[in-house]
């Protein structure tokens, strides 16, 4: 019989496994991201540089079991950089670009359109009212002489078309319409979708190739299955979230942030999700505030809209309606010159509800305060954020404050408050953008 020594066979199964060690890194570098970029030549390189990272492309993506809706839209700023209103400015594209991609997610989903076009052609001899008709003419009742005030009214337009025209008989005589063509056509569509889970996993900032250069924001957004879940348990304590894969520890991913870009939190609004050290979902609203001299009142108005944010990843009731109508005419004259009118118009409304929320179990989790990097315009941002860990935490505290309270309450001393309602009372061309800068970016690859 042989007698193999027990460190002979230690170094064979060191031998065997290094090879599946070497592997499995392999494989672990393979499915982990690109290097995020420090900054772009443009938002649309940012964002196709994450729809790349992340392996997705705008609308639907099919997962395994699943599938993630991907829109995305964007909004130049046209308020000058030196103005005290650019920040005001800023966060209102950064909403309508929001809300844009909303409305293109309720219309991956289910739209309604409504149409209906007609056209017209009308031929007339091009010739005056022949010599009879005067006398006709000549005794036309008072209504019809105030028709003149009508013509007064057409050789304004003409006019703009024609700057030699006079509105005189003669010129009436030469040009007279002989052919008039028309072409009505309107169309309107609606989508209604009630949007929970969806938020803003990528911010741009920077020129835009697609207008002319401009400084603009994008917006890109997704939604899925897990995603609504996550927005679900804010709303109900009940519904427990499965835990993902740990990552590392929140500050350590802004950090991470912060490596590649040490102002990325001024680039940064509305909601992102990430997963902790224990593989526990959280929820980070991020606001901003225009920066004033008293610092702590910023500070509390960014973290309001932060949770504002986080209200609006929980559900927003999102109604878009959009409408079209054409409309165009061409008119030939009998002097052979010709004209045509275009008074085509487009409506676009969107309507965002949310319901009032009583959040339980937030914190602050990061504050920037400073100058826009572009504008130089003050700024306050503050991170809030939800998890449910901390929910269940905070009701456990929140429940022993209660306890507390209503035995000294019997005792005398507790004070009486103010009275208090539930209801919140809400009440010129810059420098030229070399580059584009992304803010926070949340991976979609744990939804």
């Amino acid at each position: 019989m042989v007698k193999i020594k027990p460190c002979l066979i230690a170094c064979i199964l060191l031998q065997l496994s290094i090879p599946v060690l070497a592997q499995s890194n392999v494989q672990l570098q393979e499915l982990s991201p690109l290097p995020q970029k420090s900054s772009y030549q443009s938002i649309e390189a940012c964002w196709s540089d994450w729809l790349s990272r992340e392996g997705l492309q705008e609308g639907k993506n099919e997962r395994d079991n699943y599938f993630i809706l991907v829109s995305k839209q964007a909004a130049a700023i046209s308020e000058p950089p030196d103005s005290r209103n650019w920040l005001t400015a800023r966060q209102a594209m950064f909403a309508y670009a929001e809300l844009e991609a909303r409305k293109a997610l309720a219309e991956t989903i289910k739209t309604t359109i409504r149409s209906d076009r007609a056209t017209a052609i009308k031929m007339m001899g091009g010739d005056n009212a022949p010599p009879s008709l005067k006398p006709a003419v000549e005794q036309l009742s008072l209504s019809d002489k105030a028709l003149v005030l009508a013509d007064k009214a057409v050789d304004a337009e003409i006019k703009k078309y024609d700057p030699k025209w006079s509105g005189t008989t003669a010129q009436r005589q030469e040009k007279i319409a002989k052919l008039q063509v028309t072409l009505n056509q309107n169309i309107a569509s609606s989508a209604e979708v009630f949007a929970s889970g969806a938020f803003s996993a990528v911010q741009c900032e920077g020129p835009s190739t697609e207008d002319s250069g401009k400084y603009a924001v994008l917006v890109g957004l997704i939604w899925s299955p897990k995603l609504q879940a996550i927005a679900e348990a804010i709303w109900d304590p009940s519904i427990i979230i499965p835990p993902a894969p740990p990552k590392v520890r929140l500050k350590s991913q802004f950090d991470e942030m912060a490596a590649v870009n040490p102002d990325w939190m001024a680039y940064t609004e509305g909601v992102r999700v990430y997963t902790d050290e224990k593989g526990s979902r959280v929820v980070v609203g991020f606001g901003v505030a225009p920066k004033t001299s008293l610092a702590s009142a910023d500070h509390g108005r960014a973290r309001l809209h932060g949770l504002a944010a986080i209200q609006r990843f929980l559900g927003e009731k999102i109604v878009a309606r959009s409408s079209a109508s054409n409309r165009f005419e061409r008119r030939e004259f009998s002097d052979d010159s010709a004209t045509s009118f275009d008074t085509s118009e487009y409506n676009s409304q969107i309507t965002a509800v949310s319901k009032d929320l009583q959040l339980t179990g937030t914190a602050d989790v990061g504050s920037w305060r400073g100058e826009h990097p572009w504008s130089k315009a003050g700024m306050q941002v503050v991170a809030v954020a939800w998890s449910q860990a901390w929910a269940a935490d905070s009701q456990t505290i929140g429940d022993q404050m209660r306890t507390v309270e209503q035995r000294m309450r019997k005792q005398g001393a507790v004070p009486s408050a103010p009275g208090t309602s539930s209801e919140a009372v809400g009440g010129k061309s810059g420098p030229a953008a070399t580059m584009a800068k992304p803010g926070a970016r949340s991976t979609a690859s744990d939804f």
